[in-house]
């Protein structure tokens, strides 16, 4: 979704675009291992964030549509 923006934001931000648990290219747990609920999607983002030691960013979600998909599919900007 930001394929062609992101280069543009790097020259002034350090970019992060998470690849969400069970969305994208990454793993999908069982429904019996992991709860896909909003609360514990926007934990696994702010340990994302504490684990790379990020304390300001700009988060962009997703198209305007507000579906929970497209809330998830977030794009950071790093100052």
């Amino acid at each position: 979704m930001f394929r062609n923006l992101m280069p543009l934001l790097a020259r002034n931000f350090h970019v992060l675009a998470p690849d969400l648990i069970g969305f994208g290219n990454s793993a999908a747990p069982s429904r019996e291992s992991f709860e896909y609920t909003f609360e514990n999607l926007t934990k696994n983002v702010a340990g994302f964030l504490a684990a790379l030691k990020v304390d300001q960013y700009f988060l962009k979600a997703g198209k305007e549509t507000r579906s929970f998909k497209d809330v998830m599919n977030c794009l950071f900007l790093c100052p």
